[in-house]
């Protein structure tokens, strides 16, 4: 597959990659795998302190919207903050 990695390869699948590689998602769509999706929140922010990432917010709608239009079943896993 031409450097990309395939989803029968891939042991951790990334939003990113769900969100943006066709060919990878195809793949997914074929063999209809559990995905396991960290999903922290709804805002931005929460990203930002609990994984220093801001702006993966979209990428990971992106991903799960992708996901749902495949079959494929997704949990989301979020991550517990202690206050």
């Amino acid at each position: 597959m031409g450097g990309e990695t395939s989803a029968t390869q891939a042991s951790t699948p990334t939003a990113s990659g769900i969100a943006s590689n066709d060919a990878f998602l195809a793949e997914l769509a074929e063999i209809q795998p559990a995905i396991y999706l960290q999903f922290d929140g709804c805002h931005n922010e929460k990203y930002r302190v609990i994984r220093s990432e801001p702006d993966i917010l979209d990428e990971k709608l992106k991903a799960l919207e992708r996901l749902v239009e495949t079959g494929c079943k997704v949990v989301l896993i979020p991550a517990v903050e202690r206050a």
